[in-house]
């Protein structure tokens, strides 16, 4: 019986590793391998692969052994990830930050606020697929598993007054782009945006507006190769 993608998954789940970023690029940044400029996107991609992973292997003991104990076992491990401690700047600190950055306009706390945004994000995600293995276990086992949402809306990394330069989901993209949300994301999926640090993750999909705009006056055809009209906004 394997096991490995379980607690593979599991460790992964619990894994919290980074190192402030030094200098100006926070581009450099990163957090259990995932790069700050790859996003929370990569990290839900990896961790989702994992899951399915996860959930096979627990459906197969449960079908080929009915192992009870295996499974309580595992539920136990779950348990104590959901009550761990992730050590990263808490949301005091982060506020702190933001209060300092208001009164300074000073660059280097304005990276600051991105890097421990983009942790609270990552540990947000984690969590969030914590309480989503507990509940396939509990549906395993005849349970019932109410998923409380770990996640909550975040405001935008960017200050307040730049709070207009924010395009907010796929549906906000294929406004932006006039077009519909289908081709905006076949867009998202092509990682343009991403490569152009136009995309990014703050409770949900963002986009940069004044650099999509940038970028569709520099190379109007940007996405002529995925078939979507697009026009500048005014």
């Amino acid at each position: 019986m394997d096991t490995s993608a379980i607690f593979d998954f599991l460790a992964e789940l619990s894994r919290c590793e980074y190192s402030p970023h030094s200098g100006d690029c926070i581009e450099d940044f990163i957090y259990n391998g995932i790069p700050y400029n790859e996003g929370v996107e990569a990290y839900n991609l990896k961790l989702n692969s994992m899951l399915i992973s996860c959930k096979n292997a627990l459906t197969e003991i449960m079908l080929n052994s009915n192992n009870q104990s295996i499974i309580d076992a595992i539920l136990t491990e779950v348990e104590k990830i959901e009550n761990q401690f992730y050590d990263i700047p808490d949301s005091k600190h982060l506020s702190s930050i933001e209060q300092e950055y208001n009164c300074n306009k000073n660059e280097s706390l304005y990276r600051q606020i991105k890097e421990v945004r983009f942790l609270n994000e990552m540990v947000e995600l984690q969590k969030d697929y914590v309480s989503q293995t507990k509940g396939y276990i509990y549906s395993l086992q005849g349970k019932q598993h109410t998923q409380v949402p770990v996640r909550p809306e975040r405001e935008t990394i960017y200050p307040k007054e730049d709070s207009d330069n924010i395009i907010k989901g796929v549906e906000g993209l294929a406004k932006a782009l006039g077009c519909g949300k289908t081709k905006a994301n076949a867009i998202i999926k092509s990682k343009i945006l991403v490569e152009h640090k136009i995309q990014f993750y703050s409770g949900g999909l963002r986009f940069k507006k004044d650099m999509l705009d940038a970028l569709l006056q520099e190379n109007p055809d940007v996405f002529k190769d995925i078939r979507c009209p697009h026009k500048v906004s005014k």
